[in-house]
C-alpha cells in the first residue's frame, strides 16, 4: 500500500455514490437520529439493521444508503454521515493498487476529478481508518 501510495502524487477528494454496506461506529445512531428530529428507538426501527453484533444502516431498493437521494446522488445526512462515508475514498481497498483505484472510478464520477488532496492528507486518512 505504502510503496503504492508513493508513485502517486496526490488524490483527488470525492463525494460520489455508492452501494454498499455501511457500518455505523458507537455514537453515530444517536447522532444521525438527533439530526433527523427522532427517538434512538424510532430512527434504528425504520433505518438500521443489526447483524453479528454490529448495527449498519439498512439498504435502498437498489442496495444503497437510505439515506442516499439516487436520482440526485446527494445524501440526506451528509453533515451526519458515518466515519465510514466520510472516509471514501480512501478506504485500503480502493486504495491498494492503482487497478482498485480505476475500477472504483466505474462507479463513483467524482474519482479523478474535484479537490487534491496531499500524499500527507491521504496517508492521514488511511491511518483514520483504525480509529473506531
Amino acid at each position: 500500500l505504502v510503496l503504492w501510495l508513493k508513485l502517486v502524487k496526490d488524490f483527488l477528494k470525492v463525494r460520489c455514490r455508492r452501494q454498499g454496506v455501511v457500518k455505523l461506529a458507537p455514537g453515530e445512531l444517536s447522532e444521525i437520529a438527533g439530526h433527523l428530529g427522532l427517538s434512538k428507538h424510532d430512527y434504528s426501527r425504520y433505518f438500521v439493521t443489526d447483524r453479528e453484533g454490529n448495527t449498519y444502516i439498512r439498504d435502498g431498493s437498489k442496495g444503497e444508503c437510505v439515506f442516499l437521494d439516487w436520482e440526485s446522488g446527494v445524501c440526506r445526512v451528509y453533515a451526519y454521515r458515518p466515519d465510514q462515508c466520510r472516509r471514501y475514498p480512501f478506504w485500503p481497498s480502493i486504495t491498494e493498487s492503482p487497478s482498485a483505484w480505476q475500477n472504483e472510478g466505474r462507479f463513483c464520477p467524482g474519482i479523478d476529478k474535484g479537490e487534491r488532496y496531499s500524499m500527507e492528507s491521504i496517508i492521514n486518512k488511511l491511518n483514520e481508518q483504525n480509529i473506531r
